[in-house]
């Protein structure tokens, strides 16, 4: 049965980065084995340039989600400028990235996810004034509203409100939600669910 929970930023855990060059605010995470999370969900603040932490064995897709932008640099690809206009992008926690700001402090959205354990994607949903149904194939859903206030109705016909920095998790849900949000509205939603010990 879907269980939805409204995740208030005041609830997000903050924390310095594994390098210790910056802070992330963790959003939701499982816990692994062996002192590793499964996956976690979280916004980083980037005040200045610099390396990313490594996260060896996991996938990262990341979004921004406010500020100018960045120039990313990952070890064996093309630089990427990433700006709240991009799609999420998506690299190996182990590559050798680096970020050069563009035009100041930037918070960014991270899915990290162990690859051994999970599967996950994160998209970016854009509002124009007609209402979203995203389809929710996971057993997690995680909404982020970026920015702007969202509704979120769920499948059992349950209403949300959603405030502009707040995330909705939804476990095991079922159908697609209907999102509204007003015209210029900015979302993100992770999709996380365990890998078949087949594939």
């Amino acid at each position: 049965m879907a269980r939805a929970t409204l995740i208030e930023p005041a609830r997000y855990r903050v924390m310095p980065w594994r390098n210790g060059q910056g802070s992330t605010a963790e959003i939701a995470i499982e816990p692994g084995e062996a002192g590793r999370f499964r996956w976690r969900l979280s916004l980083a603040d980037v005040a200045q340039s610099g390396p990313f932490s490594d996260f060896a064995g996991y996938e990262r897709i990341i979004a921004l989600a406010s500020g100018a932008g960045m120039r990313l640099e990952i070890a064996g690809r093309a630089p990427a400028i990433l700006d709240t206009g991009s799609e999420p992008y998506a690299f190996p926690g182990e590559a050798t990235a680096q970020c050069t700001l563009l035009a100041g402090p930037v918070r960014d959205l991270n899915l990290i996810y162990d690859r051994a354990a999970c599967r996950g994607t994160l998209a970016a949903l854009r509002f124009a004034g007609a209402p979203l149904r995203p389809t929710l194939a996971t057993s997690i859903a995680l909404l982020h509203a970026a920015q702007g206030a969202l509704e979120v109705e769920v499948a059992s016909g349950e209403r949300l409100v959603l405030p502009e920095g707040a995330t909705l998790r939804i476990d095991e849900p079922e159908g697609a939600p209907t999102v509204r949000g007003a015209a210029g509205a900015r979302a993100f939603l992770a999709l996380v669910s365990a890998r078949d010990a087949t594939s």
